[in-house]
């Protein structure tokens, strides 16, 4: 009796002191973060005096997306390390630039930049810009984050915070999470970026559908915030219904990048496509009326549901061998349905800056340059 009586003290302590400690931990992080709201509340109360003056930027272009994705792409550290333009930043009047590297920087590529900058009019750029490597970076596995090798690199941490001694700072990321959230109170610098919990709402392909919307900007046909196979089938029926001429119908993941997440469907491979173009010029008149349409809808989401694991074009066959890995990485992250022609000639692009009062800023537009096996 007294050993059992024994053990459960024991187990009764080990329990008391967890919970304990997780009340403390939960303590610690409400501190931290209220003190990270303040920072943040005075960077953007004083955002227009910072813009006018001398200033440190802090790029940190680290691919913060989940494990899943980060573990499938290919030369990660390389494609972290594709933001150094962003030195250019140092042109400014009273900028200095601190980048954080994912791996060490030969002296070709630094002298090249440097000469670059020169030629741009910047007197010793090397003076005006750092760049940091967290120390730790080859001690752990491939697939970790910038943001992440910096967190476990106390050396690397403190240069950044001695470089931004004495002058207003502010970290860019490139993907906003939590982990930048983490580093931005670790160094009690304020992020130019939104809450991650407010980029994952809007940083998505669904998100972008709804800013687009709230805004009234023009866009092309399609659905948005799909998260399930019917729901899929069922908006994809709809639309193809209602705008018969669109030739292809794109199929976007909410959280990939870069044509990771995109598949698509020609209405010519439909069986039925062609019966309907004749159903829709005997009766146009009647075409959308809802019992028509509910014919159809019917008559499409059967078959789009045989068709499509053998007509969808998957972007990514590596990464999605089926379509219905497809389907349950739809239903995993959700995603958008875009119209599309069969061949796209141009895609330009606008990049904007929303500053923290609002103001809103073109800072340069490109042409997407599209091989010939994109969509």
């Amino acid at each position: 009796i007294r050993w059992a009586a024994d053990v459960l003290t024991r187990r009764g302590k080990v329990f008391a002191a967890i919970k304990e400690t997780k009340r403390q931990l939960q303590e610690r992080a409400e501190r931290h973060h209220a003190s990270w709201k303040k920072v943040t509340a005075q960077f953007y109360r004083e955002w227009p005096r910072i813009r006018q003056g001398s200033r440190v930027i802090i790029h940190l272009p680290s691919l913060s997306v989940s494990e899943r994705q980060r573990r499938t792409i290919p030369n990660l550290e390389v494609r972290q390390n594709s933001h150094m333009p962003r030195l250019f930043d140092v042109r400014k009047p009273g900028v200095d630039v601190l980048y954080v590297a994912p791996f060490p920087l030969n002296d070709d590529v630094a002298h090249y930049f440097a000469k670059v900058l020169e030629i741009g009019g910047v007197e010793e750029p090397q003076k005006r810009y750092k760049t940091v490597v967290p120390e730790n970076y080859h001690r752990f596995p491939a697939h970790f984050s910038l943001t992440l090798l910096l967190l476990y690199s106390p050396r690397a941490l403190r240069r950044i915070a001695n470089f931004c001694r004495g002058k207003p700072a502010y970290i860019v990321p490139n993907v906003v999470g939590p982990e930048e959230l983490r580093l931005s109170m670790a160094l009690g610098i304020p992020l130019l970026a939104p809450e991650p919990r407010v980029a994952a709402v809007f940083g998505s392909k669904s998100g972008a559908k709804r800013i687009f919307h709230a805004a009234q900007v023009n866009v092309a046909p399609g659905a948005h915030d799909l998260y399930d196979e019917e729901d899929l089938l069922g908006a994809l029926a709809q639309l193809i219904s209602m705008h018969l001429d669109v030739p292809r119908w794109v199929f976007k993941l909410d959280d990939e990048f870069g044509g990771r997440g995109h598949a698509h469907v020609d209405t010519e491979s439909l069986p039925c496509y062609q019966q309907l173009l004749k159903e829709h010029d005997a009766a146009p008149d009647e075409w959308e009326e809802e019992a028509t349409q509910a014919r159809v809808h019917q008559r499409l989401v059967a078959e789009l549901l045989e068709v499509l694991p053998q007509r969808a074009v998957i972007n990514m066959r590596w990464l999605w061998r089926t379509w219905a890995d497809y389907v349950a990485a739809f239903k995993r992250s959700g995603g958008v349905i875009e119209a599309s022609p069969l061949e796209i000639r141009s895609s330009p692009s606008a990049n904007l800056l929303v500053e923290p009062d609002g103001t809103v800023n073109l800072t340069s537009v490109h042409e997407q340059i599209f091989s010939a096996s994109c969509t």
